[in-house]
């Protein structure tokens, strides 16, 4: 039987081209997307709302099949200003997508 339990593991910085690989997988059939989404990941990971802790990869045994990242950033308006998270992008592979739960 094979082992397709998830481990969650915050991103490594060899895990980078292995993510941007994922991510253009994940995109590559999406019709809004405009397919740069992986460029949108290096700067993130440069931008002052980086928070590493926050950069998740999900593995099943040694395959990467999601990424997550939410980065920090504030929420402005005329009187206030919140601190909150964005979270972008989200990707999964594609033979994972559309699973109604996957053993964690």
């Amino acid at each position: 039987m094979k082992n397709n339990s998830i481990t969650i593991k915050q991103q490594e910085a060899h895990d980078l081209p292995a993510i941007c690989r994922l991510i253009e997988e994940a995109f590559a059939s999406v019709q809004e997307s405009n397919h740069r989404e992986q460029f949108l990941v290096t700067r993130l990971l440069s931008s002052p709302g980086f928070i590493p802790e926050l950069s998740l990869t999900a593995w099943i045994q040694n395959e990467l099949v999601g990424y997550i990242l939410l980065t920090e950033i504030e929420i402005l308006s005329d009187s206030t200003s919140k601190p909150s998270l964005s979270l972008a992008p989200l990707a999964v592979r594609p033979k994972f997508q559309k699973q109604a739960s996957v053993p964690l």
